[in-house]
């Protein structure tokens, strides 16, 4: 969200506008109408918007610490698995346990940090499952399905390590010493008989989205015992998350939309165990404690579930659009979220034209267009970001290049444990980063065009030796 606020407001003039809008919320919450109602949520909410990105989340909690903000009893947090080897619901195993050796980050060029990166790494994925809960509560926005005394969330997240949104947004709050969590009461929620959580903590974000919930619908798709239940989706998302869901649910399911942090009373839910997981935010750093040096194995892919979704989505694809086997992906500010954008964009631009990349923005193609896309391509140069998740729809053995920015201890497993996953050669390209944010994950940053012209350079001569080689294999064949 860009607004005057978050351009260059710093110190009292951040601090006055906190205090200022806190005042007229406890003003509010002091009249009786206001009480525990909607529209004293509603200004919450606000209040966290409007100071996003304002560095006043500490005001804000200590606003919640005081107890201006009224929370729900205490539910105790439990991973679904062993909720549900109680024998509370019906579990269908979907696929086991997972273990791949994969890669660690690979870097072109020379930079004045640290840069971490193991060889060689085992990741592990939880077995894949279709839970079937009774009398629960989903919440959207979030991985939390609550009974009267849980809540259950996936197996990979931890709540001593992980800040989930709903918490970083004020609606709820984690004792990791009791393992608990309280959750400002949703208003009156609405009651369904049935239907299957596609719901997430990170699904307004692409490849989230991509990796972490649509192939749960690959999956149920598989099993015709729930063709006829709806499907309960976050509503706040983009527009392209409907499209995904419309092109690969072929059984034609009602879709039940829920705003961020609104409830929903389910007295027969179906839930599919994560297909991948990141912590959305590392609690230590986000209270002001320095970055920790990156644990690859935060981030969990299902190279089953992948696979899965690649093979579905390009079948059902009808697109024939094809931009050639080299992409170049731009990053550009009027389809982008977020702001760590390429300085030297033009420059970088011109770089890889010369090795005959053809620039694109894939915000700008439909669905069906974008796997269309990445189905043909060979060769993707980008800077980091969600659109690098189209690379899922690739044929394995894509080289891939990703631009970002250095910092001490900079975290770059998330992509590298995808793509190697995938089957994917990746490579980073590494610059210097601007001081534009104080989010270090967002900042801008300026690309070495030296060390991405090696890269480059790298990627294709592979490309070169190839021909040659299958040039030299005919040319024996026709001699003999």
């Amino acid at each position: 969200m860009n607004s005057s606020l978050n351009d260059g407001a710093t110190g009292a003039p951040r601090e006055e506008f906190g205090s200022r809008y806190i005042r007229t919320v406890q003003r509010l919450s002091k009249l009786k109408r206001y009480r525990k109602t909607k529209h004293i949520r509603r200004a919450y909410k606000h209040l966290l918007e409007r100071m996003r990105g304002l560095n006043l989340c500490g005001l804000y909690h200590e606003f919640l610490r005081r107890g201006e903000l009224r929370l729900a009893t205490p539910l105790r947090l439990v991973p679904t698995s062993d909720y549900a080897a109680r024998g509370h619901s019906k579990v269908t195993r979907v696929a086991p346990e997972q273990h791949s050796e994969i890669c660690g980050p690979e870097f072109v060029g020379v930079y004045p940090v640290k840069l971490h990166s193991m060889p060689l790494l085992i990741s592990t994925m939880p077995k894949l499952e279709i839970v079937e809960l009774h009398a629960v509560t989903v919440v959207a926005g979030t991985n939390l399905i609550l009974t009267q005394y849980e809540a259950i969330h996936p197996a990979p997240l931890v709540p001593c390590r992980d800040l989930l949104p709903i918490e970083s947004f004020g609606f709820a709050r984690i004792n990791p010493d009791k393992n608990s969590i309280k959750i400002i009461p949703s208003r009156s929620a609405k009651r369904i008989e049935q239907g299957i959580s596609l719901l997430g903590q990170c699904t307004g974000n692409y490849a989230h989205w991509l990796t972490e919930t649509l192939p749960k619908l690959i999956i149920i798709n598989e099993y015709p015992q729930f063709d006829g239940l709806p499907l309960i989706v976050d509503g706040w998302t983009h527009p392209v998350i409907r499209d995904t869901i419309r092109l690969l649910d072929g059984k034609r399911r009602e879709i039940i939309l829920l705003d961020r942090w609104e409830g929903l009373h389910v007295s027969n839910l179906v839930d599919i165990s994560a297909t991948a997981y990141i912590p959305p935010a590392i609690l230590g750093f986000k209270i002001g404690i320095p970055i920790p040096v990156p644990d690859p194995l935060h981030y969990v892919f299902s190279q089953f579930a992948l696979r899965k979704l690649r093979v579905c989505a390009c079948a059902a694809s009808r697109s024939d659009k094809n931009l050639g086997k080299k992409l170049y992906l731009r990053r550009e500010r009027a389809t982008t979220g977020n702001d760590r954008f390429v300085k030297n964009a033009e420059a970088v631009e011109a770089v890889v034209r010369e090795y005959g990349f053809e620039p694109i923005d894939p915000a700008r193609f439909n669905f069906e267009e974008q796997i269309a896309i990445f189905s043909s391509a060979e060769y993707i140069v980008s800077p980091i970001g969600a659109a690098l998740a189209n690379a899922i729809f690739s044929s394995p053995g894509c080289q891939i290049i990703v631009l970002s920015g250095y910092c001490e201890n900079g975290d770059y497993y998330y992509f590298s444990n995808l793509m190697n996953l995938l089957g994917h050669r990746m490579r980073y390209v590494l610059g210097q980063q601007e001081n534009n944010t104080e989010d270090i994950a967002q900042r801008d940053y300026t690309t070495d065009l030296r060390a991405l012209r090696e890269a480059l350079i790298g990627i294709l001569q592979r490309e070169d030796t190839g021909a040659a080689q299958l040039a030299n294999a005919r040319t024996t064949l026709i001699c003999h």
